[in-house]
Order: structure tokens, then C-alpha cells, then sequence
């Protein structure tokens, strides 16, 4: 089981830096969190490398037993070019066929299970992870984004944007912070991911109003994920609420939970909700999700818990 990640903090930027523009928490220090909160220890014996652009670490080191392999500074937006730096670093041949592997975010995205488990059982899919679940909150989002960026939408991923009605409608965002697959089957999907990408980042520096779209709040390689599953139709398996890939992105847990809003226990009941999926043994990331109490994001327990993250 492979997991692939990239840590950036130099190179043009935008409003959304994702977790990419990660200062001031080291490079090492995100691979210590990423340890700490996921629930596999030692994440389960899957080999974790990262693509970064510190120079001072050298072409190839380790940490903690994770490779980490330098790549040249990003030209491109920080969440935009780990795509090509994932082809930079690894050439076609740098994992077996048959090998599973998994691209995630390496500030936010945690493990709960071996995903090596869902490339065994759906060997000729790819998995992606589920973004927020309303239909209209994720339409409108990627419609703005594409507005702000000026991405050139088309095929059936344009037709999902104008609502249109049939099977696109019913469309579920998904996140790039969550893609893998047997590497068969995936890294063509991340070649076709990377040249989409920076197709759109050239268009970009052709263009009078750079500066302008450099300040754009939006991931342009989310819009990239989507057009390319919409429209070459790819066979996959997504995340909370139609598949196991990861629990609710954010927690968002929309209709599915019985929790009154006006309720002073609101937000222990919807705690109740995650702790309920998490006991289903069925997810296996989990996305801007917390173990413990969180400022930031929502989380599953008040405590540390003897599973401890």
C-alpha cells in the first residue's frame, strides 16, 4: 500500500492554500500529526512519500521512514501542482501495476482503515473522496469557482453545472484531497489530472489579468477531478453518504441524522452521529474531520480516547 502527499510553502499562491502553505508547522512536524491522528498505528505498514520543495532536506531523505523526494518550486498555485510533481517524482514504473495507491492531503486527510482493503475488493475502480453532500451548496461552489478562475468547463461536467436535468443532476461533488487506486488504473488518472491542470494554469499566464486570477478562492484541480470523472464516465467509489472511501467531508452529515437544530444538545447529538458511522467499521479516511476537540473543524469526541489519534 502506497500513500502519496505533497508539502509545498513556496511558489505562487492564491486565497486557498488548502493545506499546502502549511508554515509555520514543518514538513516534519505535519508528518508527526499525521501519525498521531490516524487511527492505523503507523498507519497500517502503507509506505508514505512526499513531494516537497525544500531544498535543504536534499534530493532523497527519510523521516520516520517516509521518503521524501525534492522537486523543482512550484510555477503554478501550491494546490494545483502537486500533480505534476507527483509524475516528476515517480515515473511510470515507480510502482507495480498491481499496487495500491492512494494520493491524500497531508494537512487534513487521516486514516481509519487500510484502503489497500478497498483496491482488493474493486480492483478496476478508482476512489475519490466525497466532498459536502447538499447537491446545491457543491454546485453553486464549483460554479463560482469556475467563474473566478475562467475554467473552460465542457462535456458533461458543463452540463452538470447548468443543472441540467437526468442522471447528471444527481452528480455528488467530489475531492481531490482523496484519489487512488490500483496504480493501473490511477496514474493515468493523475497524467490526465496533471495535464488538465497545468492546460489551465497556461492559459492562465497567457492572459492580461494574471494577478487578477491569482487571487482567485478556489482549487482549480477540484474542477479538473470532476470534469475528468463526468466526462470520460470514469468507474469509481466515493465517500459518506453513497460510499466508504471517507466519512462526512467537514462532518457535514446534511439530512442524514435525526438532530433537532434547536436542540441545546445539537452538537452532541450530531457526535453521536459520526461516533454511530465510525462504529460501522465502514469508512476508511476521514477528511476535515477531527478525532478530538478541534477550533477549527468539527470533531467526533469531547476527550482523548483510548483508539487516541
Amino acid at each position: 500500500m502506497q500513500l502519496l502527499a505533497a508539502y509545498f510553502t513556496s511558489g505562487p499562491t492564491t486565497e486557498y492554500s488548502g493545506s499546502f502553505k502549511v508554515e509555520p508547522r514543518s514538513l516534519q512536524q505535519s508528518v508527526d500529526d499525521l501519525f498521531r491522528e490516524s487511527a492505523l498505528p503507523g498507519l497500517g505498514g502503507a509506505r508514505l512519500a512526499i513531494v516537497h520543495d525544500n531544498s535543504k532536506l536534499g534530493v532523497r531523505s527519510t523521516y520516520r521512514g517516509v521518503d521524501l523526494h525534492l522537486v523543482p518550486k512550484p510555477e503554478m498555485p501550491l494546490h494545483q501542482a502537486r500533480w505534476r510533481a507527483y509524475l516528476q517524482a515517480f515515473g511510470a514504473d515507480a510502482f507495480p501495476p498491481e499496487q495500491c495507491v492512494f494520493a491524500i492531503d497531508l494537512g487534513d486527510v487521516r486514516l481509519i482503515k487500510d484502503p489497500g482493503e478497498l483496491c482488493e475488493q474493486h480492483p478496476e475502480k478508482l476512489f475519490v473522496g466525497a466532498d459536502i453532500c447538499s447537491h446545491t451548496r457543491t454546485h453553486d461552489t464549483m460554479q463560482y469557482f469556475v467563474n473566478k478562475s475562467g475554467f473552460s468547463a465542457s462535456g458533461a461536467f458543463a452540463n452538470w453545472l447548468k443543472r441540467t436535468r437526468g442522471w447528471k443532476s444527481k452528480w455528488r461533488a467530489k475531492n481531490c484531497g482523496i484519489v487512488g487506486g490500483l496504480q493501473r488504473r490511477v496514474w493515468p488518472f493523475i497524467s490526465a489530472q496533471a495535464e488538465l491542470t497545468d492546460a489551465h494554469w497556461q492559459a492562465v499566464q497567457r492572459r492580461a489579468d494574471v494577478r487578477a486570477l491569482l487571487r482567485i478562492r478556489g482549487p482549480v484541480d477540484m474542477l479538473v477531478l470532476n470534469q475528468l470523472l463526468l466526462d470520460r464516465n470514469e468507474s469509481h467509489v466515493s465517500g459518506f453518504p453513497s460510499g466508504p472511501v471517507n466519512m462526512p467531508f467537514m462532518g457535514n452529515l446534511c439530512h442524514h441524522h435525526h438532530c433537532s437544530y434547536s436542540s441545546k444538545r445539537y452538537d452532541e447529538c450530531i457526535r453521536e452521529q459520526y461516533q454511530a458511522l465510525l462504529r460501522r467499521n465502514y469508512y476508511y479516511f476521514t477528511h476535515k474531520l477531527a478525532w478530538n476537540r478541534s477550533k477549527s473543524v468539527p470533531f467526533i469526541h469531547d476527550v482523548p480516547s483510548a483508539r487516541s489519534w
